[in-house]
């Protein structure tokens, strides 16, 4: 099992001043989208079903916005019998990342009930159900193309471990840092992922974690931003 050195590490930012520069600038451009559209409903609620469509086909599910939109309208007839399951898959990542969003608005930090919280929206009742909704794993997991450990890609750190290492993790993300926000927030999603503290769904939680992230440091007001398309794009 991979280890991952713990928060925060000896980070030499010299070389990232300029793309941090120009992020931030950038950041700051799509801040000042929301006030001249004025209406949350015009811009921010298809960006967020965007995000969730977008996160959850990297995990292979499959599912439409046109779906989305009419699940939420009660017209569940209207998708394909082979979408309704992705479907539900997506509407659970939009509950779980409003879950998130109303806790950072209420300006509560991130813990590991929040997340907890919201991997048991994210995973109940759909493909995952099995895995423990809303529980840290009790068991070793891997990320591979085989059922069998010694095949793995990837081993994160063994179960008891699980419950110490994501405590570091939120403290560490939720301190006051000189780091630059969002190469903690880089950091910090790393450090998740690592660990894997879930047994299904961290990948999906991970994004979601990042959302948080950028609105509980001020560089969004809203979830502009959706990453997974760009994760989408370039997964391997």
């Amino acid at each position: 099992a991979f280890r991952p050195d713990p928060l925060p590490p000896s980070v030499s930012t010299e070389q990232l001043i300029t793309p941090l520069a120009e992020a931030t600038q950038a950041l700051g451009r799509l801040h000042g989208i929301g006030p001249r559209v004025g209406s949350r409903e015009i811009l921010i609620e298809p960006f967020i079903r965007k995000e969730a469509l977008e996160s959850s086909q990297i995990e292979g599910t499959h599912a439409t916005l046109s779906d989305i939109y009419a699940y939420e309208a009660g017209q569940e007839a209207l998708i394909d019998e082979d979408r309704q399951q992705g479907t539900q898959e997506v509407v659970n990542y939009l509950y779980a990342l409003t879950h998130g969003l109303d806790a950072i608005t209420a300006g509560d930090p991130i813990t590991v009930e929040l997340l907890c919280e919201m991997h048991d929206r994210l995973l109940s009742g759909v493909r995952g159900d099995e895995a423990d909704p809303g529980e840290l794993r009790t068991t070793q997991n891997f990320i591979g193309s085989t059922p069998y450990i010694q095949d793995a890609r990837y081993v994160p750190p063994p179960p008891n471990e699980i419950p110490d290492l994501l405590e570091d993790l939120l403290e560490y993300a939720n301190q006051e840092t000189n780091l630059h926000p969002l190469l903690r927030i880089g950091l910090t999603h790393y450090q998740f992922e690592t660990n894997h503290p879930f047994l299904d769904g961290n990948g999906r939680l991970g994004r979601l974690l990042i959302s948080l992230l950028l609105q509980r440091d001020g560089l969004l007001p809203e979830p502009y931003l959706y990453l997974s398309s760009y994760f989408n794009a370039r997964r391997s």
